[in-house]
């Protein structure tokens, strides 16, 4: 594999952008001769190929490339960092291999200098928000928090101090560092004038952030770049390294710190997935894990990344808190290959490892009140049917699935109330054979109903 000569390059992420099984790598660059960022698309073979597109073709200096499947739809969308005044891009995979450029978003309009982005579901409501961190030239500059709104697109947080609070910001990562059933967020600043400190965020639950000044014992730093979570001492709370860097040539090389978590009680799980028919680090997965907390249903969502902010990655063992909860209803895990696994009542404060596709203690919790009826069947090239529900439904995802177990259509992102609704789906594309249509909402899964193209 071999790039452009000339080239200035800052990062590389990893992705399974075409769900064969094998990750890919976009890289990005940040100056000499030729601006534009680099696809290799995996051949299986020990090598890579490099993709030429006119989509992913931007000649802007760039740092930070994240994977995600932001839209649920079963595929890896990609957001890149822009720096030096630029807006940054967000490229939605468009299923056949190909990407489409999102414009007119507030994720992809501002003119801001962006290091290092984010993704991870602050409000828990089922889809991923983003983070972006911003730094001028040796200047502060806001930074940004997009909530997801369902339907492609983002909108800027309305509360929380993310938004103001400034910053010369390189890295970041979202963590549940307290335990409590929301991520939490650190951000790194460096290159800045003036003192300059980290910044630690404490989530509310709703995507609410406030300033957390009292967790770390130092938020002063020479200079901070890279950033990650993971539970180092196995105790069951994420601890923190931070890469620090000179901030000039002449300043000393100072040391990187380490900051252990101080266990305040509360309950968690750790899971580690291990793929087969998806990349065997399970890079792109999705966990969904259901529980009451404080009374309340809660849906958490971790999405394995190998990019989870400029220069860092977090563990690939997703990390869940339940703050005094005892018990886990569920764990729905979504790999890259289309494949769901269902798991029912799992114990808190314990490390479990999923194999993909492995039976042992897999079942389907199925809510008998959730009606699916498909009419006409067998279908043509729609697909129509009616779901019964008795009750509010506030996350779900109906999935199209082939005889092998692959979803080949989704529909995500779905509220509704009760009652009997209507929905399509275009199968002109699908060939003929037998195929099986569930529901997977936060009131449990419904029978699957078979449907014959």
């Amino acid at each position: 594999m071999t790039g452009n000569t000339g080239t200035h390059s800052e990062t590389a992420a990893f992705g399974d952008y075409d769900n064969d099984g094998l990750v890919d790598v976009y890289i990005t660059n940040s100056g000499g001769d030729d601006l534009r960022d680099f696809l290799y698309r995996n051949t299986g073979n020990n090598g890579f190929v490099k993709i030429n597109t006119a989509v992913l073709n931007e000649n802007t200096a760039s740092r930070s490339a994240n994977w995600a499947d932001y839209d649920n739809d079963g595929d890896l969308d990609l957001f890149v960092t822009r720096e030096s005044q630029h807006i940054n891009n967000l490229f939605r995979n468009n299923g056949n291999g190909g990407f489409v450029k999102v414009n007119n978003d507030p994720a992809t309009s501002e003119v801001l200098s962006s290091i290092t982005a984010s993704w991870g579901d602050v409000n828990n409501d089922g889809l991923l928000d983003l983070f972006v961190g911003n730094s001028g030239n040796f200047a502060p500059e806001n930074n940004r928090l997009f909530i997801n709104n369902g339907n492609g697109g983002f909108t800027v947080a309305p509360q929380g101090a993310i938004n103001t609070d400034g910053g010369c910001s390189f890295g970041s990562a979202f963590a549940d560092y307290d335990n409590d059933g929301d991520l939490d967020l650190f951000v790194a600043n460096g290159f800045c004038s003036g003192t300059i400190n980290n910044f630690l965020y404490q989530n509310d639950g709703a995507g609410v952030f406030t300033r957390d000044l009292t967790g770390l014992p130092n938020y002063a730093t020479p200079c901070s770049y890279g950033v990650a979570w993971g539970d180092l001492n196995e105790d069951g709370f994420q601890d923190l390294v931070i890469a620090n860097c000179k901030r000039n040539s002449a300043a000393a090389q100072p040391n990187h710190s380490v900051f252990l978590n101080n266990d305040n009680g509360n309950n968690w799980l750790k899971i580690k997935l291990i793929g087969v028919n998806s990349n065997q680090a399970a890079i792109g997965a999705q966990i969904r894990v259901k529980a009451t907390i404080n009374g309340q249903p809660v849906t958490q969502l971790r999405d394995i990344s190998a990019q989870s902010g400029y220069c860092g990655q977090n563990s690939l063992t997703a990390h869940f808190g339940f703050g005094a909860t005892t018990q886990i209803d569920s764990i729905e895990i979504r790999w890259p290959s289309g494949l769901q696994q269902l798991l029912g009542n799992t114990a808190v404060n314990q490390t479990i490892t999923v194999v993909e596709g492995q039976a042992s203690g897999v079942n389907n919790p199925v809510n008998n009140a959730l009606k699916l009826q498909v009419a006409p069947n067998p279908i043509s090239d729609t697909l129509n049917w009616t779901l019964v529900n008795d009750k509010p439904i506030r996350q779900g995802r109906f999935e199209l699935i082939d005889a092998q177990g692959k979803v080949v259509r989704s529909k995500g992102a779905m509220q509704v109330d009760a009652g009997s609704h209507g929905f399509q789906f275009s199968t002109a594309h699908l060939p003929n054979g037998v195929y099986s249509l569930r529901l997977i909402s936060d009131i449990g899964v419904s029978e699957a109903v078979k449907v014959i193209k």
